[in-house]
């Protein structure tokens, strides 16, 4: 199944209106700041997470000498491939760090599903041990 348009079922046009308002917002301000976009495409087409990777990418706000930094969290490839321009820092959560043109440009194998299970539960296992441990 696949579920409605951009143009009448997607998320794209709250998460842009907001997305455009934060960015005129950090455009005007006259004080140090930092940003922080965490996972600005949540329930947005392709389409649209192409459009917030672009319009971060070409906003005014990045030119504001008060900005001391960005942070996106993001697992869209399409948001992060309009920002490589910028030449960002990037963090790599995994055991196999790519850098982020690997990452956006890589193929996608699909996972054994019963290995991810297996391994979600082992994660989960582990910080629990943790949580107990620490009180």
């Amino acid at each position: 199944m696949i579920y409605g348009s951009e143009s009448d079922d997607s998320t794209g046009y709250n998460s842009i209106k907001i997305l455009k308002k934060m960015i005129q917002t950090l455009a005007e301000r006259t004080t140090p700041f930092s940003a922080l976009l965490d996972e600005p495409e949540i329930g947005c087409s392709e389409e649209a997470q192409a459009a917030i990777g672009h319009l971060v990418a070409s906003s005014d706000f990045l030119s504001n000498q008060c900005l001391k930094g960005i942070f996106i969290i993001s697992h869209s490839r399409l948001v992060v491939k309009h920002l490589l321009g910028l030449n960002p820092t990037h963090v790599c959560l995994t055991d196999q760090p790519y850098s982020l043109e690997e990452w956006v440009n890589r193929e996608v194998v699909p996972a054994n599903i019963e290995d991810i299970l297996t391994r979600n539960i082992d994660n989960w296992r582990s910080v629990q041990k943790l949580l107990r441990n620490k009180a």
